[in-house]
């Protein structure tokens, strides 16, 4: 009896901490022992669903999921339209009045409700948008994410309300949009411009996006973001296709990747411009000024191999534009096939 007396577990003590945490013969609960700041934090990963879970662990994780400063709203998780626009009102009905947002992920994917992208996720949006700025610090908002796909007119109408709550987010400095449709508007440069306003912009990422113009035979869509330091654009384009000017006067770092966007121009003007990538056919490279460029990284398009000699033509009238660069790299892939590496050059000017 004795020996089975000395193979038992001991029942571990109590310890005085926030929300009575219990040290078991397994281990401490040490998470719950970490300050607000932290567990806002590591809550900040998890979506809106998963996030308001964690309420059911101790009243400390009640009333901690209220003061997380970021939203991530997503309708994957959802069976239906209507569930969804429930969890989101309430969301934000039973989060602290005075918890600050200052950032804001917003997925919605039309396949799960082809109903429910028209008739309420604009709605639901604005409504994200309002409460981000009278909620808290008025200006916190320092991140927004939009993910959308399905509804042509949904799009139109997102974006529109981005635009239609700029001067209430001025301190945004991320924008990350995704499939989604444009309407160019004009601007103080030489064409048509694009989300003018935002003038703490300094990161702007464009996935699979389409710019629409009626305006200009030449669209500068980020001449108006005085701030913008880094610049993404993938696969994203201009409807009807006109030469797209990008111009930044403090832009740093520019990637362009049109892979399988094939007619569209391009002109690049950024006097500090530092880091450039292009994945797509030089001959959509109509002009580069870039004088302070110091590593430039580009991916060559070709329908078949024996075009790689043509690629020399072009390399020689794309090099001069490119004359006080670092370094430069140069591959060729196939054509819809971009993981495909037909060939690669590297050249490094000597630090000496």
């Amino acid at each position: 009896m004795a020996g089975v007396n000395s193979g038992r577990l001991k029942k571990a003590p109590k310890l005085k901490g926030h929300g009575g945490i219990v040290a078991t013969s397994q281990g401490i609960d040490r998470m719950s022992y970490l300050p607000d700041n932290i567990l806002h934090h590591i809550l900040s990963l998890l979506d809106t669903k998963s996030l308001v879970q964690t309420s059911l662990l101790s009243k400390r994780w009640g009333r901690v999921w209220k003061e997380v400063p970021v939203l991530n709203f997503s309708n994957v998780c959802f069976k239906c339209s209507s569930s969804f626009e429930e969890h989101v009102i309430k969301i934000l009905s039973l989060r602290s009045d005075s918890a600050a947002v200052s950032r804001v992920n917003f997925k919605v994917w039309s396949w799960i409700d082809c109903q429910y992208a028209f008739s309420c996720s604009t709605d639901l949006f604005d409504r994200v948008m309002k409460y981000a700025a009278s909620n808290g610090h008025r200006g916190s908002l320092h991140h927004l994410s939009i993910t959308h796909s399905g509804n042509y007119l949904v799009e139109l109408a997102l974006a529109a309300s981005i635009k239609a709550h700029r001067h209430h987010h001025q301190s945004l400095k991320t924008l990350n949009l995704e499939s989604f449709s444009l309407e160019l508007e004009c601007g103080s440069g030489s064409g048509a411009t694009l989300f003018s306003g935002f003038n703490q912009l300094t990161n702007l990422e464009l996935h699979n996006c389409c710019m629409t113009s009626s305006v200009s035979s030449v669209v500068e869509p980020f001449v108006d973001l005085p701030c913008l330091k880094h610049l993404r654009l993938v696969d994203s384009y201009v409807s009807p296709p006109c030469l797209l000017k990008v111009s930044g006067p403090g832009l740093l770092d520019l990637q362009i990747h049109s892979t399988f966007v094939r007619y569209h121009k391009f002109e690049v003007f950024a006097p500090k411009l530092k880091s450039f990538c292009f994945r797509g056919g030089l001959e959509q490279l109509v002009r580069l000024n870039l004088p302070s460029l110091g590593h430039a990284k580009f991916g060559v398009r070709i329908k078949l191999q024996k075009e790689i000699k043509d690629i020399h033509g072009a390399c020689m009238r794309l090099l001069p534009q490119l004359h006080n660069v670092e370094s430069f790299n140069l591959t060729c892939f196939l054509q819809g096939s971009p993981n495909t590496i037909i060939k690669s050059f590297e050249f490094r000017r000597n630090s000496k």
